[in-house]
C-alpha cells in the first residue's frame, strides 16, 4: 500500500479471506491518515483486551473409551501415500490416550495428545519439514480418536482421525487451510500382526520401496 506507506501481513489462516479482505478495506483503510494519530489509551486497551484472550480451539469429545485399552499400542501400518504415514498407534492409560505415536516419512514422532490442553512436540508431517507442533486429542466417538495438529509457527493446523474397526484403520486428515485441497484422501491401515499372520506383504516395507523408488528418481 504505497500511498498509505503500509505493509499488511496476514496470518490467520482461515479459509475466508475474502472476509479478511473486507475488514481492511472497510474498517483499516479509512482509518489510515497522512499523519500520525494521537494517542488513545482507551482504544488501545480495547484492542489489547480481546487480543490476550485469543485461544486456537480443540476439538471437542471424551477424554476416553472402552476401545482405548484394546488397541494400546496396537501398531497400524499404511501403504505408501502422498502424506507419507507409515504407521499409527496410540497409548493409552486408565482409558485416555496418552501418546499418538506416528511414523512418517521412516521417523517415528511420539507426541503427547490428551483433552483440554494443548500439549508441544516436534514432527514433520506431508511437506511440513520436523518442527514445533501443539497437539490435543479426544474421542468424537466409541471408535474414532480425533487429533488436532497445530503447526504453531505457520497458520497450518491440521485435524487427524483414525477410526478403528477391529485389525483395521480407517485415516481421515484435513488441513484448515493449504494450496490445494484442504482434506486429504482417506488411508486405510492394517494392524501390524495381522498382516504378519495372514501373511500379507509388510504395508510398512512397501512405504519405504516407495520412498526408496522416489529418491531413485
Amino acid at each position: 500500500m504505497s500511498e498509505q506507506d503500509a505493509v499488511i501481513a496476514i496470518t490467520s489462516g482461515t479459509r475466508d479471506m475474502q472476509g479478511v479482505m473486507n475488514l481492511i478495506w472497510d474498517k483499516l483503510l479509512p482509518a489510515m491518515q497522512t499523519s500520525a494519530l494521537p494517542a488513545n489509551d482507551e482504544a488501545r486497551k480495547d484492542l489489547e483486551r480481546p487480543l490476550s484472550n485469543l485461544v486456537l480451539r480443540m476439538t471437542q469429545g471424551a477424554a476416553s473409551s472402552p476401545l482405548a485399552a484394546k488397541i494400546s499400542g496396537k501398531r497400524f501400518v499404511f501403504p505408501a501415500n502422498d502424506q507419507e504415514l507409515e504407521a499409527i498407534s496410540l497409548e493409552s492409560s486408565a482409558g485416555q490416550a496418552r501418546t499418538l505415536v506416528m511414523r512418517v516419512n521412516g521417523a517415528d514422532y511420539r507426541l503427547a495428545s490428551g483433552p483440554g490442553a494443548w500439549q508441544k512436540g516436534r514432527m514433520a508431517y506431508g511437506a511440513f519439514t520436523n518442527q514445533p507442533v501443539a497437539v490435543a486429542g479426544v474421542w468424537t466417538a466409541d471408535d474414532t480418536y480425533t487429533a488436532k495438529l497445530c503447526f504453531h509457527e505457520t497458520a497450518t493446523s491440521l485435524i487427524a482421525r483414525s477410526k478403528f474397526s477391529g485389525e483395521q484403520l480407517l485415516y481421515d486428515a484435513e488441513y484448515n487451510v493449504a494450496f490445494g485441497p484442504t482434506k486429504q484422501p482417506q488411508l486405510v491401515g492394517r494392524a501390524e500382526w495381522f498382516i504378519a499372520t495372514s501373511g500379507t506383504p509388510s504395508l510398512g516395507n512397501l512405504s519405504k520401496t516407495a520412498r526408496n523408488r522416489r529418491r531413485a528418481t
